[in-house]
């Protein structure tokens, strides 16, 4: 039997007391990933900017979201199904663990061309080859319906999310290579634009000092209005004179109060609202 000296005694006693007081490995918990809730969920007619929701057990991997694992379909008044799609944009929300599909928002001034329509039936189906960011692919597949508002005019189909009417966010004047300058303004809000034709119409204009005018006389330039972007966080209205603009002169870009959010709202009581959008200059 081999002698046992100081050090090999206190080598084997440190070894027990380590293997006596270890504690077994914790088992890793691992979290499905399964629906909890969703939005619509009542019986109440939406408005048509409203998103829809679907609230996750973990993160979801927002790439795997598409037209065929998140799928929504359109039904007309009699219940037939219209084969239109739904276009709109999927956001992540509650730290990965929502997805937000906000519906597209109209361009048109009939309302048509956005991702909802108004008095339509529609379906979601939330299929299980969605996957969250760990690959894990959704346990439950989701299907609920909702219905869509009847209501007239802009107040009656889109919710009001904001106090007052359109503000200012940005004004450019961007360079179009092979245009003449100023052929093209953008003028960006802070909120969805009413596109009804009668909204556009003579709330947006351009003026300039009469050279041969008492001061504060202004002649306007003749343009053309399109509404070039319209989601639920901001709108682009383009302004495009029409001809050669004069040269060595101030142009004024005036927005009236009257002008509508999509809900129908406008500045015609907003404290200190100013019409002057912006200015620029020819050379």
């Amino acid at each position: 039997m081999p002698r046992l000296t100081p050090l090999l005694l206190a080598s084997l006693l440190a070894t027990a007391c380590s293997n006596s007081s270890s504690s077994p490995p914790v088992p890793t918990v691992v979290v499905p990933f399964a629906t909890e809730a969703h939005q619509p969920s009542g019986s109440a007619p939406i408005y048509l900017n409203d998103p829809i929701l679907v609230s996750f057990s973990t993160q979801l991997d927002l790439d795997s979201v598409n037209p065929s694992t998140f799928v929504i379909e359109e039904f007309d008044a009699t219940g037939q199904p219209t084969l239109v799609a739904v276009p709109g944009t999927y956001r992540l929300a509650n730290n990965g663990t929502m997805l937000w599909f906000q519906p597209d928002l109209p361009t048109d001034g009939t309302y048509a061309n956005g991702g909802l329509r108004a008095g339509r039936s529609y379906r979601v189906h939330v299929t299980d080859n969605l996957h969250d960011v760990t690959g894990q692919r959704l346990v439950d597949e989701l299907t609920f319906t909702f219905q869509t508002r009847t209501g007239l005019g802009p107040a009656g189909l889109f919710r009001d999310r904001t106090v007052f009417g359109p503000a200012r966010r940005d004004f450019t004047v961007p360079s179009i290579p092979g245009a003449a300058p100023f052929s093209e303004l953008r003028l960006t809000f802070d909120q969805p634009i009413d596109p009804a034709y009668d909204n556009l119409l003579w709330r947006i204009r351009i003026s300039y000092q009469n050279p041969s005018g008492p001061p504060g006389a202004y002649l306007s330039v003749p343009t053309t209005l399109e509404l070039e972007r319209n989601t639920d966080l901001e709108a682009v209205i383009v302004v495009r004179p029409f001809g050669a603009l004069p040269s060595a002169t101030t142009f004024h870009v005036f927005v009236a109060p009257t002008l509508r959010d999509l809900a129908g709202q406008d500045n015609t009581l907003t404290p200190g609202y100013d019409d002057l959008f912006g200015t620029f200059s020819t050379n």
